[in-house]
This record gives C-alpha cells, sequence and structure tokens, in this order.
C-alpha cells in the first residue's frame, strides 16, 4: 500500500527497508529518511512484522508520516505486513520482494541515519559489492561515541554484514535473501551466502547510521537473548572451541566458559560506557536457558552445517 508519493512517476534508484513490530517504526528513523540531502530518488517499505497483522498500523503509519512531512524528501513511502512469522529476517524478506529500487538497503526501525547517509553510498557504491556505512553507537544515556565500523571481525578473520547496508536488489534475491528458519543471526548465514556468491565489501567512510544501546527492562532482557543467542550461533559457525554449552562439554567446562565470556563482556561495555547493568546477567541467563534445555537446536544446526560446508568448499 502507498501511502505517500513524492517521486512524480520517476522509479526510484534505492528501497529503504525498515520492518517494525507492536506499534510503529521511531519517529526519529523515519525523520533522518526525510532528511536525506543530495540523495536519489528512494522508497521506503515499512514491514507490519506483528502476528496476525495490526489493522490500524497503516493508518497509523500514515498518520505519522504526516506529521514528518513526508514532502522534504524526494521519496515513496509504502506499507506492507509480514505476519506469518515474527523476525526481522522474514520481514525483509517481504521488503526484498515489493522493492522497486535497483538497489536495496537496510534500515532498523529504532536506527536513525546522518543527512549524508544516502549520498555518500551513491558515491561509493559499484555494482558487485555490498556496501557497509560506518556506525554511531548512542549509549542509554544518550551520550554519542566515537564512530565504529559495524563490521564484525570474527574469529577466523571473516566479516559479516549487519543492519545497516546496501545490495543490489536482483543479487540478493538471487541468493534467496534472508533465512526463513532463523530469528536470530540471520544476517551473518545470509553474509557468507553473499562472500560465496562472489560479492565484496565496501566500507563506508562517512554517512553513518546510529545505533542505541537499550533502556527499558524488556529490551535489556529480550537483547540479551538475542546477543547469547546470535554468539553462539557464530560461534557454531567458526567452529570456536569455546562454544562449550553446545559442544556436550561437562558442567564445569561450560561454567568455566560463561565466567569468561562474562568478564570479556564487563571489561568491553565498561569500556565503552554503555553497559546495562542487567544486560549481562541477562545474557548469562540465556546461555545456561540453552545450555539446559537445548533451546533452539534446529536453529543452531543450521549454523554448524553451514560451517562444514563452508570447509569443504
Amino acid at each position: 500500500m502507498i501511502l505517500h508519493d513524492h517521486l512524480g512517476g520517476e522509479a526510484p534508484d534505492t528501497t529503504i527497508v525498515v520492518p517494525f513490530h507492536r506499534g510503529l517504526p521511531d519517529a526519529a528513523c523515519l525523520a533522518s529518511l526525510m532528511e536525506q540531502v543530495g540523495a536519489p530518488p528512494f522508497e521506503v517499505v515499512c514491514i507490519d512484522n506483528s502476528r496476525g497483522g495490526i489493522a490500524q498500523s497503516a493508518r497509523g503509519l500514515r498518520a505519522l508520516i504526516e506529521s514528518l512531512r513526508p514532502e522534504r524528501a524526494r521519496a515513496r513511502w509504502v506499507w506492507t505486513e509480514a505476519p506469518e512469522r515474527p523476525g526481522a529476517g522474514f520481514a525483509r524478506n517481504a521488503g526484498m520482494r515489493v522493492a522497486d529500487g535497483a538497489w536495496l538497503g537496510m534500515l532498523d526501525s529504532d536506527d536513525f541515519v546522518e543527512p549524508d547517509w544516502l549520498a555518500r553510498f551513491v558515491a561509493q557504491r559499484h555494482p558487485g559489492a555490498c556496501f557497509v556505512p560506518p556506525m554511531v553507537k548512542l549509549t542509554s544515556r544518550g551520550k554519542r561515541l566515537n564512530a565504529r565500523h559495524p563490521m564484525l571481525k570474527l574469529a577466523n578473520g571473516e566479516e559479516v554484514v549487519v543492519t545497516s547496508w546496501f545490495v543490489e536488489t536482483e543479487r540478493l534475491r538471487a541468493v534467496g535473501g534472508w533465512s526463513d528458519a532463523l530469528k536470530v543471526g540471520e544476517d551473518f548465514e545470509l553474509s557468507i551466502r553473499l562472500q560465496a556468491a562472489g560479492l565484496q565489501t565496501i566500507k563506508g567512510t562517512a554517512g553513518h547510521y546510529v545505533w542505541r544501546t537499550p533502556e527499558r527492562l524488556s529490551e535489556v532482557l529480550d537483547r540479551g537473548r538475542k546477543y547469547a543467542f546470535d554468539d553462539l550461533c557464530v560461534r557454531a559457525l567458526y567452529g570456536n572451541a569455546w562454544a562449550l554449552p553446545f559442544h556436550g562439554k561437562g558442567w564445569l567446562q561450560s561454567l568455566a566458559w560463561l565466567a569468561r565470556r562474562a568478564a570479556l563482556d564487563a571489561i568491553k561495555a565498561v569500556s565503552l560506557r554503555s553497559w546495562h547493568p542487567l544486560l549481562e546477567p541477562a545474557k548469562l541467563w540465556w546461555y545456561l536457558r540453552y545450555r539446559i534445555t537445548g533451546e533452539r537446536r534446529e536453529e543452531l544446526r543450521t549454523f554448524q552445517d553451514l560451517a562444514v560446508s563452508s570447509k569443504r568448499t
């Protein structure tokens, strides 16, 4: 459903996919897209990813966009839904399917971008490559930290794309988009398949996107769950020896791993001055829960199988 169209019949150069769940996207996220300077014509596809859909979300999103003056950007604003299954990957696939832009970009609904985000992308992109803008992290107290590149260096030195990046739409469709089987770690898994398909990675020099740390208790607990499982998926993918809770090791070794992991996380968090006092305990709780219940074993197997196939090739 098209909510607003200020392209005058012109085709969008880029589609920005913004999934949201429970409510509406953050106003700061949408406002930052409307304030893009020197950008080509683009469209923003906002995907309602609530289970079963929300009948009022299209009207609510239209009202929100109207309050932010959508005419400030040469853009088309689109609403669609992906109610069959919650999860960012599933929602992004829905956005990928309806995208009209030759290039497709990702942005989470609780992040926002600087005014030259799109223009910098256009200036540096080239076919056959993923473009990843640099990231700024905002602490829960609102302090803006130094720019950090959102490429994560893993145990074997490989790089993965995260939640703000651009790629040619047809190349993304050719590899099948995100895995519908994964709720967490879908960006890691997709990045490996994009690399296998021969796509290079361009690291941006400016045009930052801003990522915010959790503040509400519900966010902290949910992020603890995500980070704990995310970490285990990556360790399964790269065969890291410290992934003990899923390697059938004993409790003594598992607890030693948990203690080591907690200490490293706490040191990193304190050094960034963005540590929430409940985030590390929440992560430890989820590590233990996965160890006890074997929860989400099928998703982990996806990463373990991918690791095996990657070594064979």
